[in-house]
């Protein structure tokens, strides 16, 4: 597994990621604000890859 810091141009991985967990568009919709939001930036958004490069997990703080 690869795990390295998401970029701008991942958005539709992230999102991508974020629907296949919580199964609906809400959640998507709600973390597409969040790192759009600067008040709301995270400090550090990750995006995990299979060896396939198959994207698996994301996660933010």
């Amino acid at each position: 597994m690869i795990i390295r810091e998401a970029l701008h141009s991942d958005l539709d991985n992230v999102l991508s990621v974020e629907r296949a967990a919580f199964g609906s568009e809400e959640e998507a919709n709600l973390v597409r604000e969040l790192l759009g939001d600067t008040s709301a930036k995270p400090i550090v958004s990750l995006l995990a890859f299979q060896e396939n490069r198959a994207v698996a997990g994301h996660g933010f703080l």
